[in-house]
């Protein structure tokens, strides 16, 4: 009995062992697609700004602020935007790979003084305000976030109101005051997700394209959101950082109220028919909270309607 006992204590230690060590160790960078433009270092985070070819004397009209959601990068605003007439600012979430060529990439120092702990929607939000405030050359802004792209959106509105006040702002299917991750995800994240996270998460690096068009958020497919979603798992520089994310999505969506949207005058919440990643109904109650959001709902959509129904969201920023 003894031996059976310890041989199942050593199997759990080595199990356990082994997690920790997909847990932190460091991945390499996989996704990376060529970007017409300047690519910078902002603390621990990175910010792209797209080259335009505009008349000089004319200049940009309107400057478009993205920034995607948890395991996503910048690359899922790309196709989104490709023919927009804009100055296209995209900020990656800290401690992500940039999916972008980084050999001539500019190490600034407009966000080494970021007060917030890494890897939370904080951090992200300082800088995008850093973003905006070296990089923007219009004061006509759109803001577009995505998931928890979106909170961070709110947050930014908290931190910098005067930056946000007379900006146009679409959330699409985000993380929201007193939301909730789809189908009770929190409990199930709490109990064991958190721990069996990252070993599923290394699993599917490799995933084929059948298996993940197999998931509830792949419907409806596309070859674009294929490509795209595959390299969610691959995104962040370790497991870790994605585990203190969703620590921190949980968290912020739960302490925050419907007072961060009044830091705006006006917000597009576009919410999909169906979303198997954060709770619809959830979304559309938090929304429901303000006189200062309008609730779009969509159709033949989930969570990601860039790349399913990108009108949408282009008629929402009224572009």
């Amino acid at each position: 009995m003894f031996y059976l006992v310890s041989f199942f204590v050593l199997l759990a230690l080595g199990f356990h062992l082994y997690r920790n060590h997909v847990t932190h160790r460091d991945l390499a960078r996989v996704n990376v697609v060529s970007f017409d433009g300047e690519v910078f270092h902002v603390g621990r985070g990175g910010v792209a700004k797209r080259r335009m070819d505009l008349d000089a004397k004319a200049g940009p009209v309107q400057t478009v602020v993205c920034m995607p959601g948890f395991l996503e990068d910048m690359r899922y605003f790309l196709e989104l935007y490709k023919e927009a007439d804009v100055e296209l600012i995209l900020v990656n979430s800290a401690d992500y790979h940039l999916p972008f060529a980084t050999t001539h990439a500019k190490s600034v120092d407009w966000g080494d003084n970021n007060p917030y702990p890494t890897s939370t929607i904080e951090y992200d939000a300082h800088i995008v305000a850093c973003a905006v405030k070296h990089l923007a050359t219009t004061d006509n802004l759109i803001f577009h976030g995505h998931s928890r792209g979106g909170a961070v959106m709110l947050e930014l509105g908290k931190q910098e109101p005067g930056l946000v006040k007379n900006a146009k702002v679409v959330l699409e299917a985000p993380a929201l005051p007193q939301g909730r991750l789809s189908g009770g995800g929190e409990k199930n994240f709490k109990r064991v997700g958190a721990y069996f996270m990252p070993l599923v998460f290394s699993h599917n690096r490799n995933i084929s394209n059948a298996a993940l068009n197999k998931m509830p958020m792949m419907k409806p497919p596309s070859a674009l959101k294929t490509e795209l979603i595959r390299g969610l798992f691959c995104a962040p520089k370790n497991y870790q950082i994605a585990l203190k994310n969703i620590h921190n999505i949980i968290e912020w969506q739960g302490r925050n109220q419907k007072d961060l949207y009044e830091n705006f005058e006006e917000i597009s919440v576009v919410v999909g028919e169906r979303d198997h990643v954060l709770s619809r109904r959830a979304m559309i109650a938090s929304a429901n909270m303000s006189s200062r959001v309008n609730v779009v709902e969509t159709k033949g959509t989930n969570h990601f309607i860039s790349l399913e129904k990108p009108n949408y969201i282009l008629d929402a920023a009224g572009l």
